[in-house]
């Protein structure tokens, strides 16, 4: 009995060993190409964080000392910006309505519908949004190329897909 043991556990050792030999690289050399720097990467924003960063990017505007920003990222895949500058009666609100869009891989805001007033021209207001995000997405690459493959406004948050 004790010989058929060490019979089965000598074919088992030989076995293992075999299957070791042949599916490691002794000399770490492979013919595989690199594959780690590939990959996806997202960045999501919720309203609150896309508003201070809209704020952050409208600052030299007249009167952006006294402004407050706030966003509202809707199912349907629109973002709504709201501006208010000044307070009570003498409060001027803007709005700019936003379809964020992918072309050429990259980060494109149309302008939905906006009611800028005296405020800005709704071309700026969009730049100034669109550059921060687009900046986000390139600290987010790492500097490599990417494109950008999807775009989700679920759950008002604004999260954007790239492909590494």
């Amino acid at each position: 009995m004790r010989s058929l043991f060490l019979l089965i556990l000598g074919i088992v050792a030989g076995v293992f060993g075999t299957i070791l030999w042949t599916t490691l690289d002794p000399t770490l050399d492979s013919t595989e190409p690199e594959t780690a720097l590939g990959g996806n990467a997202r960045i999501s924003l919720s309203e609150d964080a896309l508003a201070t960063v809209i704020k952050q990017n409208l600052e030299d505007l007249p009167g952006a000392s006294d402004m407050r920003v706030s966003t509202d990222i809707r199912e349907d895949g629109i973002v709504a910006v709201s501006l208010t500058v000044g307070t009570g009666a003498l409060a001027v609100k803007a709005t700019l309505e936003t379809d964020p869009d992918v072309v050429a891989g990259r980060l494109k805001l149309n302008v939905v519908s906006s009611s800028l007033g005296k405020v800005a021209l709704p071309e700026d207001i969009v730049e100034r949004i669109e550059r921060p995000l687009q900046q986000r997405l390139d600290d987010l690459s790492g500097g490599l190329e990417y494109t950008l493959r999807s775009i989700s406004t679920a759950e008002h948050r604004l999260t954007l897909e790239i492909e590494i």
